[in-house]
Parts: structure tokens; sequence; C-alpha cells
């Protein structure tokens, strides 16, 4: 099931450029029907007025708005994913797998108990280095009180 897809673009827009990008990669991973539309024509103005659309780039997914401004990649994939389930007999399962030959990939998402284990091990990271600052704080002062009792005697 080929998804359509419109970007509402302007001349001179990096996000527009950057939508451009974003919607190629993700094209080569899901059936896409990708029409660019300039919003100096007429038809671009209505269309971007009728979907709500308030700065370029406009996304709009088989006649629904989907996003302006910056396209988030991440974002569009879940959709595109989210839509590929819910049709029937879909080619698409989901996004592919990240590869290491593949830069832009996403790191893959990591598991509720992985990310617990991760705000865990940073939260005693950041216990630790609490603990090492106040411990130099602590040296500090009983320096400076050492100091003060040197300073004291010598007079």
């Amino acid at each position: 099931m080929t998804v359509g897809v419109l970007l509402l673009t302007q001349a001179d827009c990096a996000l527009c450029e950057h939508a451009k990008g974003v919607l190629n990669r993700v094209a080569r991973d899901f059936p896409l029907e990708i029409r660019v539309l300039d919003l100096g024509t007429e038809e671009g103005a209505s269309l971007a007025a009728a979907v709500g659309m308030a700065f370029p780039p406009g996304v709009v997914i088989d006649g629904v708005a989907f996003s302006h401004g910056r396209l988030s990649e991440r974002r569009l994939r879940r959709e595109l994913t989210r839509r590929a389930k819910i049709a029937p007999s879909s080619p698409v399962a989901g996004p592919p797998l990240a590869t290491s030959a593949d830069p832009e990939a996403p790191e893959p998402e990591l598991s509720r108990d992985e990310r617990r284990a991760e705000r865990t091990r940073l939260r005693e990271v950041r216990r630790e280095r609490r603990r090492q600052s106040m411990a130099r704080k602590k040296d500090r002062n009983n320096n400076k009180k050492d100091n003060m009792k040197e300073m004291k005697g010598k007079r």
C-alpha cells in the first residue's frame, strides 16, 4: 500500500532541504509517493491554509497534516510503521534494522529494563561525584581552619 506524502516547501529554505533528505531516506524503506509543492503557487498556498500549516516545510500524509518545521525522521518512521501495521496485507512490517554500515541509522531503542539499568547507573555516577565533591569541599574547609589556627599561633 503506497502512502501519499505531500511536501510543502518554499525557496531558500534549509529545513525544506532537510525534509527532502529525510523523505528520500525513508522512501528507501517504505512505499511512498512523494509530491513536492511550492508554497508560492496558488495550489500550495491554498493547501497550506486548508491543513493549517504555520510555516514551511509542511508534510501532509494521505491528506492529513503530519508536521511543519523540522521533520523528525524517527517520528515519520513511527507513523509509517503504525500505518503499515494497521493496513491489511501491508508489505512493510516496520523500519529496517540499523546496521553499522549506515552511519545515519538511528540507534536501536533500549528495552524497559535496559533503560532502568542505565538510569540507575547514571544515578550512582552522580551520587559518587557529589560524594567526591563534598569530600573535596570538606578538605578545603579543614585546610582553611588549619591555616587560620597557624596564623593565630604566629601572632
